[in-house]
C-alpha cells in the first residue's frame, strides 16, 4: 500500500520505457508520448514503429502504467545486467530529468508482456 507521501512524490515521477523493438515511450502523470523507430534506425532495414504521437492521461491511467512499471523494477530476480536484442528497458526519471533507477527486462517475462499489453493499445 502506499501512503499518501509517497503517492504525492510518485506523480512526480517520469519514466521512459524502450521497448524491445527500440520504440521510446515518454510516460508523465499527464500523458504519454510515443516516438518510434524508422526502417533505417531498425536492425533490419524493415521494421518501422508507425506515426509518433502524444496523448493526454487520466490519473487512474497514470497509476495503472505507473504501477506495472514498478512491479517490474521490483522484480530483480528477472532484471538483465545489460539491454539485449528484444529486451525492454525502464528508466524512472524525477521531475528535473534526473535519472534515478533503470531496469532491463527479459524478451519473454510477463512483467514485460504487461507493460506492452498495456501501452500497444495507445497506437492508432
Amino acid at each position: 500500500m502506499v501512503d499518501q507521501a509517497q503517492e504525492s512524490k510518485l506523480l512526480y515521477m517520469q519514466y521512459r520505457y524502450i521497448d524491445g523493438n527500440n520504440n521510446v515511450w515518454d510516460i508523465n502523470k499527464k500523458m504519454i508520448a510515443y516516438k518510434p523507430i524508422s526502417r533505417a534506425q531498425s536492425s533490419s532495414g524493415t521494421y518501422s514503429g508507425g506515426e509518433p504521437f502524444q496523448t493526454k492521461i487520466t490519473a487512474d491511467q497514470y497509476r495503472t502504467i505507473r504501477s506495472l512499471l514498478r512491479n517490474a523494477m521490483s522484480n530483480t530476480a528477472i532484471h538483465l545486467s545489460n539491454r539485449l536484442m528484444g529486451s525492454g528497458t525502464i528508466i524512472e526519471l524525477t521531475v528535473e530529468d534526473t535519472q534515478a533507477a533503470t531496469c532491463y527486462l527479459p524478451m519473454n517475462s510477463p512483467e514485460k508482456a504487461a507493460i506492452e499489453n498495456w501501452l500497444n493499445p495507445l497506437k492508432k
